[in-house]
C-alpha cells in the first residue's frame, strides 16, 4: 500500500492547500482500498475507470496498483464536484503529492455524458470502481457503460452496498449479467443477519415463492452482500441474453 495511504489511515487527514491538515470526512475504509489493490493485481493488464474522486482516496490506491502492476496503464476518473466547496480539488492534489499525476486522465464532467464518449472512442478497462451517485438508475447506467468497456475476466468493483440502491444494482448484475461474486469488503455501518432470523425469513420465502421471487442460487449469493461495505464482481462472460431477458432479483 502508499506510504500517504497508510498515513491517511493512521492519522484521518489530507493536507490542505495551505499544508494545514483536513480531516477526511468520506473517503473508503482500508479494507476496501486492499479489495481495489487486489482487483487490480488480479485482473489483466489494462486501464482503470473510476466514477467519483472526492478526497481521492480510492483514486490513490487505484492508481498506485496499477503503478505496481504495469508501467503503462492509467486511471480514468470523471468527478464534476472535484472543485466544488466540499472537495476543492483535495482528490486532484492528494493524487500528485503522492507523485502518481502521470497515472490520472481526468474528466471534470458527470459519468453520464463521459462513459458514453469513452465507450464512443473503444475504451477498454480491466478494472471498474463505481462510486458515483448513489441512486438506483444513476448507479446502474454508470454499470452498463462499463460493463461495455470492461474486458472479460476484468472486475467491476460497487462501492456502498450498504446503501439499498446499490445492493440492488449489486443483486441485478448477479442474477441477468454474466459476473460472479469475487469478494466482498464488510463495512461497519451495519451488522450481518442474525442466523436464526435468515433461516425463518428463508422458510417463510420458500412457502410464499412466486415468479418474482430471486432463485434460490441467486437468493444465496445476495445474503452476501448484507452488511457488505463494497463487492468485487468478476466478469465471466459478454452479454448474449435474448431480447426479452429478465430474471428476478
Amino acid at each position: 500500500m502508499h506510504p500517504e495511504l497508510i498515513r491517511i489511515y493512521a492519522e484521518g487527514t489530507i493536507p490542505g492547500a495551505n499544508g494545514e491538515g483536513i480531516q477526511v470526512t468520506s473517503h473508503i475504509p482500508r479494507e476496501e482500498a486492499e479489495l481495489l489493490y487486489a482487483a487490480i493485481e488480479g485482473a489483466g493488464r489494462g486501464d482503470a475507470l473510476e466514477v467519483g474522486m472526492a478526497f481521492g482516496v480510492s483514486s490513490l490506491a487505484l492508481a498506485d496498483a496499477l503503478a505496481r502492476r504495469d508501467p503503462d496503464s492509467r486511471l480514468v476518473v470523471m468527478d464534476p464536484a472535484q472543485h466544488d466547496d466540499t472537495w476543492r480539488g483535495l482528490g486532484l492534489k492528494q493524487i500528485e503529492r503522492a507523485g502518481l499525476g502521470n497515472r490520472i486522465e481526468f474528466h471534470e464532467r458527470s459519468s453520464q455524458v463521459v462513459l458514453p464518449e469513452l465507450w464512443q472512442r473503444g475504451r477498454r478497462f480491466s478494472v471498474a470502481f463505481i462510486d458515483g451517485w448513489h441512486t438506483f438508475d444513476h448507479t446502474l447506467v454508470d454499470c452498463f457503460y462499463a460493463d461495455k468497456m470492461l474486458d472479460v475476466g476484468g472486475c467491476l468493483v460497487l462501492d456502498d452496498v450498504g446503501y439499498p440502491a446499490i445492493r440492488r444494482v449489486a443483486a441485478f448484475l448477479l442474477a441477468n449479467r454474466e459476473y460472479s461474486l469475487q469478494s466482498v469488503a464488510m463495512g461497519g455501518r451495519q451488522s450481518a443477519p442474525r442466523p436464526f432470523l435468515s433461516s425463518i425469513k428463508r422458510l417463510l420465502g420458500r412457502l410464499t415463492r412466486t415468479d418474482a421471487t430471486p432463485r434460490p442460487e441467486h437468493q444465496a449469493v445476495f445474503r452476501a452482500l448484507e452488511g457488505a461495505q463494497a463487492v468485487a464482481l468478476r466478469k465471466v462472460g459478454n452479454d448474449e441474453r435474448r431480447f426479452d431477458h429478465y430474471a428476478a432479483f
